[in-house]
């Protein structure tokens, strides 16, 4: 049994890998395309960045049901790297190596994914900015001007309630 963990955990960290592999190159890509506003490129990307999402879930989910697996056959770890530490035999060092590499290029990622969403916000409030500079014909929109007469100096008629 341990062997079939052991084939299944080198199976998963190599998926993992790849799909890493593939997810930072995309990155790349999308962050030229974000800064040069190659919209096309982007949307391209975006599906190609949900398939490769649907992809890690997918691990994920693989990686739960390992755990599980591997708690049932009597070998209980919380973690793949605790895991390969069990199994793992003369493999164990090199294996929790690579889960560590892919813990850290998992941090990279994540920060990069931050800034591919700060440069897509930013873009965006520029852009609604442009939009409100050409519908007010290069004007300032009268919501942003200063009143020209203080609010009480306006006048009406005041209703007396009690008549």
């Amino acid at each position: 049994m341990e062997r079939t963990l052991l084939d299944e955990l080198k199976s998963l960290v190599g998926d993992f890998e790849s799909a890493q592999d593939e997810l930072q190159a995309v990155y790349a890509r999308k962050r030229a395309a974000l800064v040069e506003a190659r919209s096309q490129e982007l949307a391209a990307l975006a599906r190609t960045e949900g398939e490769l999402a649907a992809r890690l879930r997918a691990i994920l989910a693989r990686r739960g049901r390992l755990l599980q697996q591997a708690g049932r056959a009597g070998i209980p770890a919380d973690s793949l790297a605790a895991l390969a530490e069990r199994i793992g035999g003369p493999d164990a060092d090199r294996l929790r190596g690579r889960i560590e590499r892919g813990r850290s290029r998992s941090e990279e990622l994540r920060r990069e994914s931050w800034i591919h969403w700060i440069i897509a916000r930013r873009a965006s409030r520029h852009y609604g900015e442009l939009i409100e500079l050409v519908a007010g014909h290069g004007r300032r929109s009268p919501v942003y001007e200063q009143e020209r007469e203080p609010r009480n100096s306006i006048g009406g008629a005041i209703l007396d309630a009690s008549a």
